[in-house]
């Protein structure tokens, strides 16, 4: 396996590859495929993406591919001695996740998902278009399962359809907006799905520390790449998620749910701050949320569940 970052995550850009692996090799690929041809004993895989990105994900191996449309996406599944149970669990789970992302928040324009297992793999991932990276586990059971899936698709629209900024002067929230608004859409993706006891048992297994040195605003990609910083991935998917749980019970759901979907119509293919979904939620809500976010973005200290 190989993982490539070609962009700078500062923008969305559009996306033309042309690789060459070994012919025993699948690529996945995704959005238009220009060229998929074996010569000289080397394949060579050339496609466009289907809309500009903001990061760009190869992965390719000895996989067997298994694909199908569900609902309104294809779905591909890569990897090695599949048997059909797992096949169908995991299609299953990235179709319905898709679709009840969308219809909460308005088309991604992506045109499929790409879903590799890799033991080479220790934890799922998003990495860049419609690319997901996961474990072959049979230890997650149904809900798990769909919502560990969730949380990655969700990054199709948190992070890959709009991006909070990740290096900048001021900390914007940027982590937050890709992680934490990522695991809340799963948790709401698990409940319409699954139902609202499914939602609720998968909720108290998910608790983080309660403590924080620093306000929530400052973690972000750039403290993620530094090490030894004691940077806990987990704090802000969890507690960001929590966050939102608290945001939109202020605002109210069904306004919540508007503010995000608007979000993603206004500010489509651009980074921005978290000033930006904020202004959105207050629009939808007309509630004044500055004092409720000022003292859960912008302090250390625990966190109250």
């Amino acid at each position: 396996l190989q993982f490539w970052y070609p962009v700078d995550l500062k923008n969305f850009v559009t996306f033309d590859a042309v690789v060459s692996v070994p012919d025993s090799m699948e690529v996945a690929w995704s959005g238009s495929l220009k060229e998929n041809e074996v010569r000289e004993g080397k394949r060579y895989v050339h496609w466009e993406e289907s809309r500009p990105i903001l990061a760009a994900g190869l992965a390719a191996g000895v996989y067997e591919r298994h694909s199908r449309i569900q609902g309104g996406i294809r779905c591909s599944i890569y990897g090695q001695n599949l048997d059909e149970d797992r096949v169908e669990r995991y299609l299953g789970a990235l179709g319905d996740a898709y679709n009840a992302l969308n219809s909460r928040l308005g088309p991604d324009n992506f045109n499929q998902l790409n879903l590799v297992l890799s033991d080479a793999i220790d934890q799922s991932g998003h990495a860049g278009g419609p690319l997901i990276l996961a474990m072959p586990d049979d230890t997650l059971d149904g809900d798990a399962l769909f919502a560990s899936l969730a949380a990655q698709v969700a990054r199709n629209w948190w992070g890959d359809t709009v991006s909070g900024r990740w290096f900048s002067t001021r900390p914007e929230a940027g982590e937050w907006l890709v992680s934490g608004l990522a695991e809340y859409n799963a948790w709401q993706a698990l409940r319409s799905v699954k139902g609202r006891r499914a939602f609720l048992r998968h909720m108290e297994t998910r608790v983080c520390a309660p403590q924080i040195d620093v306000p929530m605003k400052t973690y972000n990609l750039g403290q993620r790449l530094r090490r030894g910083t004691g940077y806990d991935p987990t704090l802000v998917e969890i507690r960001g998620a929590y966050a939102a749980v608290v945001i939109a019970s202020q605002a109210g759901t069904e306004a919540f749910d508007l503010a995000c979907a608007n979000f993603m119509a206004v500010h489509r293919y651009t980074t921005v701050s978290f000033g930006a979904l904020l202004h959105e939620i207050t629009m939808a809500s007309e509630v004044p949320l500055d004092e409720l976010v000022r003292v859960w973005f912008d302090r250390p200290g625990t966190f109250d569940y």
